[in-house]
């Protein structure tokens, strides 16, 4: 078993950012893997709005979505999402719903 992580700072505007993939084109990840989402939130500001999914092909094929969550505004803080345990294709997306585009530092680590 090895820790990764995929770390970057993108601005995210109302496409999908696909953390894993680094794209707002979906490319999901293949590797079994215990995966943690956190993101810095600290340029989310009043009006704005950000929603982040986990998505997984539970059954092999379809893309799902197995976990929401909706980020406000709230200075010097950062989200994390739960832990799970992930393995056939998966990623996850944050993508803007209301307000301005921001770049939204995250950190996604998974064990494999």
């Amino acid at each position: 078993m090895g820790m990764n992580s995929i770390n970057t700072s993108p601005t995210v505007g109302t496409s999908p950012y696909y953390c894993g993939a680094q794209s707002t084109t979906p490319s999901y990840r293949t590797d079994d893997a215990i995966v943690q989402l956190k993101i810095d939130i600290n340029a989310v500001v009043a009006g704005d709005e950000f929603l982040v999914k986990g998505l997984e092909k539970i059954d092999g094929t379809n893309v799902r979505t197995i976990y929401e969550a909706t980020i406000l505004p709230q200075s010097n803080k950062g989200w994390v999402s739960p832990m799970f345990m992930l393995r056939v294709g998966w990623d996850w997306s944050i993508e803007k719903v209301t307000g301005t585009d921001r770049s939204l530092p995250y950190d996604l680590i998974y064990v494999t």
